[in-house]
């Protein structure tokens, strides 16, 4: 096996996955202890990565081999023809990882006289990838098959990180993205009196999924009014149509040029998310910001936009006592007013009537099992506004999830 992992040349990543390196060491450990050793760490990197609790060998490979990003997967990504002789090299490939996903772990284990059920489950019968499963696990089909039926696969699925997930933030620490599993789950339906400023959104974000053309979101408004829920709605909403969402923080604007490189020639549609952004008076960050909206000679992609939600109508705060000693006033206000312009779409979140913000509460009420008297509700609402002085639709989410837990 040590070998056959040398001759590796388009999978050849996968050498530096920690399962794959345990198994390495594994291999070619010649005392029995050491053996172990590596066994059980081999493992514990399974469990780490895949944060499953049963432990299937074959599974388990079988992800290492469609999460790697290589010239063969990217191109099938991108839905681009392979030629003959990519086709003969991904194929020996496959041969080498074919023998990685069925090697013979009973014999082995019975060898080393340690329980198997201690440390693979090796007979999984619900696979995620069924017919990748079944291709590798019959010896009667050829590597060139698999690898075409491969590439039909990852042309449908995509590969690498962006296969799987479809929230992301970016990791100071490690420079790099990684996924979101656990996010909101608001939909469209729950943003009652705000079907106007959504239908706007939805209809930008599917021209630029459909079409690849859209423009830059600024979504601004009162806090509370459903800025940031409308924007995670649109991942429940178009994520089965290749809809990608990375998470940025304020702090994070200069890892905006490196997200752009890796997503530049993915075949994913990636909406950069800022929530909450503004910006003082002293502050030049937003120049930054402005050149990496439009502006800059590196042309933007046309699978990235950007999308921002902030209470501020222009971003950058401006004060009077700025105005009176600033020389040139108008050019001033008109640099940080180009910040505005460069987003192509904006969408007011005007705080709710009261009828509106009655109307929240009531439905949200009955959504959630409440069958308090319309009277009462109406009157626990007022209440609630004035002690919140907000009468948002968090303010009405909010009420209602302290009526959910009191009855």
């Amino acid at each position: 096996m040590q070998d056959m992992f040398n001759e590796l040349l388009i999978f050849r990543n996968i050498q530096q996955n920690p399962v794959i390196d345990q198994f390495r060491k594994f291999t070619t450990a010649r005392e029995i202890p050491h053996k172990v050793e590596h066994l059980f760490q081999m493992q514990y990197e399974i469990v780490r990565i895949s944060g499953k609790k049963g432990i299937s060998w074959k599974q388990t490979v079988l992800d290492i081999l469609l999460m790697d990003e290589n010239l063969f997967t990217l191109k099938c990504e991108r839905r681009e023809r392979i030629d003959e002789n990519l086709l003969t090299l991904v194929a020996g490939d496959i041969h080498i990882i074919r023998n990685l996903y069925n090697y013979d772990w009973i014999t082995v284990l019975e060898e080393l006289s340690v329980n198997r059920s201690t440390v693979f489950t090796l007979d999984t019968e619900e696979f995620e990838n069924i017919d990748i499963h079944s291709l590798l696990a019959n010896n009667n089909i050829g590597e060139r098959f698999i690898v075409k039926e491969l590439s039909n696969y990852i042309r449908e699925n995509g590969t690498g990180l962006f296969s799987k997930e479809s929230v992301f933030k970016w990791d100071d620490a490690k420079q790099c993205l990684s996924e979101i599993k656990e996010f909101d789950r608001v939909r469209f339906e729950d943003l009652i009196g705000y079907e106007g400023q959504t239908k706007v959104l939805k209809e930008n974000t599917l021209s630029f999924i459909d079409r690849g053309k859209g423009n830059n979101v600024l979504l601004y408004g009162q806090r509370g009014t459903g800025k940031s829920s409308s924007v995670k709605a649109l991942v429940n909403e178009y994520a089965h149509k290749g809809l990608k969402i990375i998470e940025l923080k304020k702090g994070q604007l200069d890892a905006i040029a490196s997200i752009i490189e890796i997503t530049r020639h993915r075949d994913f549609k990636f909406i950069l998310f800022i929530d909450d952004l503004s910006f003082e008076e002293f502050e030049t960050d937003y120049k930054k910001f402005k050149a990496i909206i439009e502006g800059s000679f590196e042309k933007k992609p046309n699978n990235v936009l950007i999308y921002v939600t902030s209470n501020r109508h222009h971003l950058v705060r401006e004060t009077f006592k700025e105005r009176e000693e600033d020389v040139n006033v108008s050019e001033t206000a008109q640099e940080k007013l180009s910040l505005f312009d460069r987003f192509g779409l904006t969408i007011l979140y005007e705080q709710p009537k009261d009828d509106l913000y009655n109307e929240m509460v009531i439905k949200l009420a009955r959504r959630n099992g409440i069958k308090l008297p319309e009277k009462e509700l109406l009157q626990l609402a007022n209440e609630w506004k004035v002690s919140k002085a907000s009468k948002s639709g968090r303010a009405a989410q909010q009420l209602v999830d302290s009526l959910s837990s009191k009855l």
